[in-house]
């Protein structure tokens, strides 16, 4: 898990592993932030974008990469500055999709990095924040957010083009951020209806059918793993958990 904000305007650089029990500190990020991308492992990590704020502008497209022991800062910032965008992927073959521009507004906005540099591909078919994701570069999900209201959209990307999937049962932004599954399997967990909601549903490539509810309904928390294994951390329930 890596970076957030707590509370208010306090953006954070900490790193944290799980071993399946408990939470170990890592190195920090070298730039503090929150709502930013990102892909690859608890050993080779991409982490791209987010909110930087107070610091004008507050959106970011920087870029830093994971070694499994430290952060190095890749002098190649992703092409448009965002927040709030979903990231999926490897650190050598990562995917940023949607999110905020500086100028506040939503973006669709897609950009697939290599390990080294970014490059633009075609956009969402619609400006999303607050999304979330599965998947790989070439086989990418994403789902729900704001856009600009509540919604339950879902578009699957091949690599090249975006295509609509099956739409959430639930409406909703604030789903647990990270690749939580694959295209054909994925998982969308809690999120904001107008209040904070554990619901849980899972996707088959086809359709988004109910799971079990979360034991903390919450927005905005981390997410990792498979439809079958799966962790939630952090997150906001009436207040920052």
């Amino acid at each position: 898990m890596i970076g957030g904000n707590n509370p208010g305007s306090t953006q954070k650089c900490e790193n944290e592993k799980y071993d399946g029990t408990s939470w170990t500190e890592k190195s920090d990020l070298n730039t503090a932030r929150s709502q930013a991308g990102s892909g690859g492992t608890t050993a080779a990590a991409v982490y791209f974008g987010g909110d930087v704020y107070p610091t004008s502008p507050r959106d970011t497209g920087a870029t830093e990469e994971w070694n499994g022991s430290a952060w190095s800062n890749n002098p190649n910032s992703m092409g448009t500055a965002r927040r709030a965008l979903i990231g999926m992927g490897t650190q050598t073959a990562a995917l940023a999709a949607g999110g905020i521009n500086p100028a506040g507004g939503q973006v669709a906005n897609v950009e697939e990095y290599d390990g080294s540099s970014w490059t633009a591909q075609n956009t969402m078919p619609a400006a999303t924040e607050s999304l979330a994701g599965g998947g790989t570069q070439t086989a990418g999900l994403t789902f729900g957010g704001y856009a600009p209201d509540y919604t339950a959209t879902t578009a699957e990307y091949d690599g090249t083009n975006w295509t609509a999937g099956g739409s959430l049962g639930t409406a909703r932004w604030g789903m647990g951020r990270g690749t939580v599954g694959s295209q054909t399997a994925c998982l969308g967990f809690g999120g904001d209806t107008g209040s904070v909601t554990g619901v849980t549903e899972g996707y088959d490539g086809t359709a988004w059918s109910t799971r079990p509810s979360m034991g903390s309904a919450r927005r905005a928390a981390g997410g990792a793993g498979t439809t079958t294994a799966n962790l939630a951390a952090g997150g906001y329930t009436s207040t920052i958990v």
